[in-house]
């Protein structure tokens, strides 16, 4: 699970349970990994997506906020 380490001395965000010996249960993990591969999958999608040939069609990702790298 990741951790979120915040301003505040001592104060970690992101692991709420631990399993035994503490380390997060497998399946935790594997649904972190899981979370994070279908966000990119998405993510991907939606950059790659092109628009529909419709005058009045919403533009796609890289027509309405750029293709390219800053």
């Amino acid at each position: 699970m990741r951790n979120l380490i915040t301003d505040v001395p001592g104060v970690l965000v992101g692991n709420a349970h631990d399993g035994p010996g503490g380390e997060p249960p497998v399946l935790t993990e594997l649904g972190t990994a899981a979370a994070d591969c279908l966000a990119r999958a998405v993510a991907r999608g939606v950059y790659e997506a092109t628009a529909l040939p419709y005058k009045a069609a919403v533009p796609d990702w890289k027509t309405r906020f750029g293709g390219g790298r800053r």
